[in-house]
């Protein structure tokens, strides 16, 4: 079983990564969804809302396409689950990440600053 400490150090590497630009993000199969490729491996994060629940997971996929870790934190009527309070910030912080990094958010900002003048 990987530590929470474990995840906390691949949580913590991936958001700088991928701030930094090193780490690329797609579009994953399912909704709210994004996947980075890191050689061999992959990592899949996913963010569900059903009503007031809402939920991250984080899964790290072998080259045979098998899920062998996930991690995930979840919000409760916009609270953080007791098991999951310290998780919450880090993986919602990568979730935004991987989005705008998947949809070049700060290059589609900068072309709308240009088109409105400002």
């Amino acid at each position: 079983m990987v530590s929470e400490q474990q995840w906390s150090k691949v949580v913590d590497g991936l958001l700088r990564r991928t701030n930094e630009g090193q780490v690329r993000w797609q579009e994953g199969a399912g909704l709210g969804e994004y996947v980075a490729v890191l050689e061999d491996q992959a990592i899949s994060i996913q963010r569900i809302t059903i009503g007031e629940r809402d939920n991250i997971r984080l899964q790290l996929v072998n080259a045979a396409g098998n899920v062998v870790a996930a991690h995930s934190a979840g919000l409760e009527q916009g609270e953080p689950a007791i098991s999951s309070a310290d998780d919450w910030a880090p993986l919602l912080a990568l979730w935004e990440s991987a989005r705008e990094s998947t949809y070049d958010a700060k290059g589609e900002l900068r072309k709308l600053a240009e088109r409105l003048g400002v």
